[in-house]
This record gives C-alpha cells, sequence and structure tokens, in this order.
C-alpha cells in the first residue's frame, strides 16, 4: 500500500488518521479500510481511475464513487488494480469540509479480484440480425416522451455492416411520423437477474438525437408496473451534448431517478470513436462504467406495489431484466432536431457481451 498523507493543523490541533490499515473486502472485488478518527469527525472515501487533486479544506466530493459518511471497516467496491485503483480516504467535519486526506494506491494482496464468466454475446458476425437473439420494435406514438420517429425493421433502420449492427436514424415522412429509426430488445429470448453488461458502441450526436443502452424488466406488473417496476439505463446521451453519457436508474412511487454523468476528457467526444459501456449489477449495489473507468455506483433504491409486495431493500431490481438497444429522435430530454441537426445518425454497435459472476 503506497500511502501520501497530508495533514491540516486546526489551531492547536492535529487532526490526522489513525491506524489505518487497507485489507481484502468481505466480498471479492472490495477492499475495506479500518481507520481510526477524533470525535465530531467521520470518514469518507472516494474511488478513482486517477489520483486526485483534491486539498484539505476542500469539500468532500459528492459524485457517486464517493461514500460519506463511510464506516471503517466496511467493504469498498468498484476498485480494481488496473485503473480503479486510487482511494482518497479522508476525514471530514460536521460540515463535509475535508481536514485530513490519504490517498492510497492500491497493490496485490489488497484486493481479490472479481472473476465473471461470460454467458451471452452478439458480436454480429452474422449477415443479418440475429432473431433468436433479438426483438424487433415497430411502430411510433412518442413512447411516453414525446419522441418523433417511427422504429421499422428495414434494413435501412436497422442492419449488420462488417461484423456491427447499424441503427441508422433518417428523416423522412413515414406512417405519420417524421423520421424513422431502429430499437431492438432482448426480451423472452434473453433476460438475466444480477451480472456484467458490456456494450462497444460508437454514438451519434446533433440536436434531439437520442441513443440509449438500458434495461427492463421482463415482468413489469411485478410491483405495479412503471416506475415502480424499475429501469437500469446503462448509457443514455442527449446528442447536443456529446462529451457526456448517463448512468441512471428509475424506480419507486412517487416516480425517482438518480444517477450520475461521465464526461470525457481532452475535449473528445462519443462520436468520435468507439467506447466500452458497462454496467454491473449486484443485489445490494449497481455500478456504471466507461472503458473499465468507475463513473458511479448506487445502492439505496425503493419500490411500491399496491398489493404490499417490495418491502426486499433489493426490490425493483431483484429480478429477471433484458437489454434494449435503440436511437431516438427527438422527446422531452434532448429536444428536437433542428437545422444543425445532420441526417442520416448512427448508433454503431460493435459487440454486446453479458457475464454473470463466477
Amino acid at each position: 500500500m503506497e500511502i501520501l498523507e497530508k495533514e491540516n493543523k486546526l489551531g492547536n490541533e492535529s487532526i490526522s488518521l489513525l491506524e489505518c490499515k487497507v485489507m481484502k473486502g468481505e466480498r471479492a472485488g472490495t477492499v475495506k479500510i479500518y481507520a481510526t478518527v477524533n470525535d465530531n469527525h467521520h470518514l469518507a472515501v472516494k474511488v478513482s481511475s486517477i489520483p486526485l487533486d483534491i486539498q484539505i479544506g476542500d469539500l468532500v466530493p459528492t459524485d457517486r464513487t464517493v461514500t460519506n459518511p463511510y464506516a471503517s471497516g466496511s467493504d469498498i467496491s468498484g476498485v480494481d488494480l488496473v485503473i480503479n485503483k486510487y482511494i482518497a480516504l479522508f476525514v471530514v467535519d460536521e460540515k463535509n469540509y475535508i481536514v485530513s486526506i490519504k490517498m492510497i494506491t492500491l497493490t496485490e494482496g489488497e484486493l481479490e479480484s472479481i472473476s465473471w464468466i461470460k454467458v451471452w454475446e452478439d458480436t454480429f458476425s452474422n449477415s443479418h440480425i440475429d432473431d433468436t437473439k433479438w426483438n424487433y420494435i415497430i411502430g411510433g406514438g412518442g413512447y411516453g416522451n414525446n419522441e418523433l420517429q417511427c422504429y421499422t425493421n428495414r434494413e435501412k433502420n436497422a442492419r449488420i455492416e462488417g461484423n456491427q449492427l447499424i441503427l441508422e436514424a433518417h428523416e423522412e415522412n413515414y406512417q405519420d411520423n417524421s423520421y424513422t429509426s431502429a430499437k431492438l430488445t432482448t426480451k423472452d429470448k434473453a433476460n438475466w437477474t444480477y451480472g456484467r453488461f458490456s456494450i462497444k458502441a460508437k454514438l451519434p450526436q446533433g440536436k434531439g438525437i437520442w441513443p440509449a443502452i438500458w434495461m427492463m424488466p421482463a415482468d413489469m406488473s411485478i410491483y405495479s408496473g412503471w416506475p415502480s417496476c424499475g429501469e437500469i439505463d446503462i448509457m443514455e446521451i442527449v446528442g447536443h451534448e456529446p462529451d457526456t453519457v448517463h448512468g441512471t436508474i428509475h424506480y419507486g412511487n412517487p416516480h425517482t431517478y438518480t444517477g450520475e454523468s461521465y464526461k470525457l476528457p481532452n475535449g473528445e467526444n462519443f462520436s468520435d470513436d468507439f467506447h466500452v459501456y458497462t454496467l454491473e449489477w449486484e443485489p445490494e449495489e449497481i455500478r456504471w462504467y466507461v472503458n473499465d473507468v468507475l463513473f458511479a455506483k448506487q445502492s439505496e433504491w425503493f419500490t411500491k406495489s399496491e398489493d404490499g409486495e417490495g418491502d426486499d431493500r433489493h426490490a425493483p431490481f431483484n429480478r429477471e431484466f433484458y437489454l434494449q438497444l435503440n436511437l431516438a429522435v427527438g422527446g422531452d430530454w434532448p429536444g428536437n432536431p433542428d437545422k444543425t441537426t445532420v441526417f442520416p445518425q448512427k448508433m454503431i454497435v460493435d459487440f454486446v457481451k453479458v457475464y454473470r459472476k463466477s
């Protein structure tokens, strides 16, 4: 364990971490840190893929890679020995200001990695979309978001080219809609409860363009339908912000959604190249990654149903969900295309892979 300690003196009192020790966590893929702090202070931790430039006197970060407060000796998830190997351990005062920091770089012996076994994949090696794996959604109607496209099963909108899946949106009058596009799902052909889901894709950009990779429950009637039934958004992007993707869960009654965004560094856009979008879904936690960089984890949600179901703290994310890939046009969130939006627009998917925990 490599540690860089920073101390801050408040008056004559030195606030510092005591008895800090990093060990393997109780679950694979986690570590735990034992530390003692002075009265009126507490611990917080942040997982990172880069060494952090956080100073004493700063407020504790509030993104969803942070655990605040952190209970000494409890598991810290989303870490590994290659990318997400940095942990910032903070001593925090009652107003959430940092009074001491330890930057920890994980080393061999401090982490037992999760072992994932591949259970399903599509690398799009066939000449046509595999109808044993995918369903076409067909039709328009706004899909509850005032979207403008009509989904079709035409090759113009969905096809295989060069071992890649192409979902393509066009501006055209079609069945009383101004745009056409495509949406595929694995419903009833491949459903999963928990696992690791990795999708390599190149995204479109432009005002009113809305690609998404997401999951819905195979039986939406459990927990009284949407939103109580749950929804997992692995990746969404609104085309006028091409450098930022979003990972979100929807749940509860009243409707609640919580999530985090990830922005590419160095002025890059997600339309410039392929990136891998990954979700790790376990009973007590869901984690989001871009190119294996952790950018969010969530462990708190709730649901409610008319028949009293939903008391299980793992509900509604405790049963089978299926995958969806779609390229929407317009809608309440991205807004409608304007004169700057160029058509056609393509969402290109290189692979979809699903794993279960060994």
